[in-house]
């Protein structure tokens, strides 16, 4: 983390990290949705690969955009730090900016400030998912 990807590196453009996030945002989608929990308590993910076995037939579904090449350190921290998310009764808290200082420190990494940016909007795409999910669920 903070190795390579920054808006003032020497030869790349700001499309490049804008290419690179939306790149990333596709895969973050693709993945929550994968994940979202059905009423019987399995997920999304897990029902298409039963419909595979018992079809033989893969289901497009499954099919998530690849991480992009130099994104997998800033998808693996988001991750940690989603994994780690506390509820505040209406739902899963944001990860704050506080948070992400502090979560810096406890693993000795300086994240870039497109890293942050990246993290940030992971964290708004998963909060929306969550929300998602839970309009879903209030309508059963």
């Amino acid at each position: 983390m903070g190795g390579g990807a920054d808006h003032h590196s020497p030869g790349r453009s700001r499309g490049f990290y804008q290419g690179l996030s939306h790149a990333l945002a596709e895969h973050a989608k693709a993945s929550f949705q994968l994940k979202r929990r059905q009423p019987d308590g399995s997920t999304v993910g897990e029902h298409l690969q039963a419909v595979w076995r018992s079809t033989g037939k893969r289901p497009p579904e499954l099919d998530v955009p690849e991480l992009p090449p130099g994104a997998s350190e800033v998808w693996a921290a988001f991750c940690r730090l989603d994994s780690t998310r506390t509820s505040n009764g209406f739902g899963v808290d944001a990860i704050t900016e506080a948070r992400l200082v502090a979560w810096q420190q406890l693993h000795r990494v300086q994240l870039t400030p497109w890293e942050i940016e990246c993290i940030q909007m992971l964290d708004i795409l998963s909060m929306n998912d969550h929300a998602e999910q839970q309009q879903a669920k209030n309508k059963r």
